[in-house]
């Protein structure tokens, strides 16, 4: 019999299992961009761990570029393109890689995150879809496109996924579009037309996933996504 090589099993540490809570709040836009955590005693008590517990949490939160300490306010969610670091745009290099593969990476991968969650989800995870979009009803019935609740979106698709490389490449990607492109996709969601497809276009992928039907929800979101990349293509 062949020599194995086995590594003892590490238990995770408290601070990491603190860390991923805080990071799917953030990821799930149960915490928005520009608010601030929970000060370190009510997560502490709230938690049942030590503050220095909470407090190593929330430095990894911060060394991913993920929330930053402001006077007075405490430790604060990053908004979209204001994040002191995102590790994406070093990888992608964007003096080189162009708007338009950005977002061509973006249909990829979200696409397929569409396909999976169809097959993937949880009951809590489509609740979530369903919510984020009926924050978008609303917005629409107001008129109006705010990109958190768009965000919001996508995300509880991402999650949906179950694919922790994926949630964590789309989040700071979703940062990254809606960061430089802030201005690009109010300017054509403003145009009632196209929010009114933009929210039917999301209607139909949640009814996809809802569905199981793996296939129908990755073409969704694809023409989706495609869709974005014409108008902004007649934006520009």
């Amino acid at each position: 019999m062949a020599t194995l090589t086995i590594t003892p099993i590490k238990p995770k540490l408290v601070s990491d299992q603190v860390f991923d809570q805080l990071r799917e709040l953030i990821f799930r836009r149960q915490i928005k961009p520009g608010e601030p955590l929970l000060p370190e005693r009510e997560l502490s008590r709230m938690l049942n761990v030590s503050r220095s517990t909470v407090r190593n949490a929330i430095n990894k939160l911060i060394g991913m570029g993920l929330v930053e300490q402001k006077k007075g306010l405490g430790a604060v969610v990053c908004a979209p393109g204001q994040a002191r670091q995102n590790p994406i745009q070093n990888l992608l290099g964007l003096q080189e890689a162009t708007i338009a593969e950005v977002i061509e990476l973006w249909q990829n991968l979200e696409s397929d995150a569409a396909q999976l969650a169809a097959v993937r989800a949880s009951d809590e995870d489509i609740q979530a879809i369903e919510e984020a979009f009926e924050a978008q009803v609303f917005d629409c019935a107001e008129g109006s496109y705010v990109p958190d609740t768009s965000i919001s979106f996508h995300m509880a698709v991402i999650f949906a996924s179950k694919n922790r490389a994926k949630i964590n490449l789309m989040k700071h990607l979703y940062d990254l579009l809606f960061g430089t492109l802030a201005k690009e996709f109010t300017q054509i969601y403003a145009d009632p037309e196209s929010l009114n497809r933009n929210l039917d276009d999301h209607r139909e992928i949640l009814d996809a996933i809802r569905k199981r039907d793996a296939r129908r929800a990755y073409m969704a979101c694809a023409r989706h996504i495609g869709r974005f990349r014409e108008r902004l293509a007649v934006a520009a």
